[in-house]
């Protein structure tokens, strides 16, 4: 084997090398944007039946702050006697997760 075939071996390995660092890279990338969005989707369905079932820290019939800061909760009137209540949690990426449902005005409201 001569010099110029051990160098370029050599840069051959070192090039995999890279690459498969480069997927590990980006497979932990991808695990914790998933492991973060399945966090915000456990968040907003937990605040949305809560705001449903009208057991939610969330006060009446605006936009408030949770004791979450990233979670934000809606309620407005849609029809006569049907609110919409819209749940949209905020991620670090800047990215947020919203989901909504309809559910029957509240007695003693509006």
């Amino acid at each position: 084997m001569t010099l110029l075939e051990a160098m370029i071996a050599f840069v051959i390995l070192s090039v995999v090398g890279v690459v498969c660092l480069d997927q590990a890279r980006g497979a932990t990338q991808l695990q914790t944007a998933s492991a973060e969005w399945t966090q915000a989707v456990a968040r907003g369905e937990s605040a949305l039946s809560e705001a449903v079932a009208g057991t939610s820290p969330y006060v009446d019939a605006s936009v408030r702050t949770a004791p979450d800061p990233r979670v934000r909760v809606e309620r407005r009137s849609w029809r006569a006697g049907v609110d919409q209540v819209e749940v949209t949690v905020l991620l670090a990426n800047g990215a947020k997760y919203t989901t909504a449902r309809l559910t029957p005005t509240a007695t003693g409201r509006r």
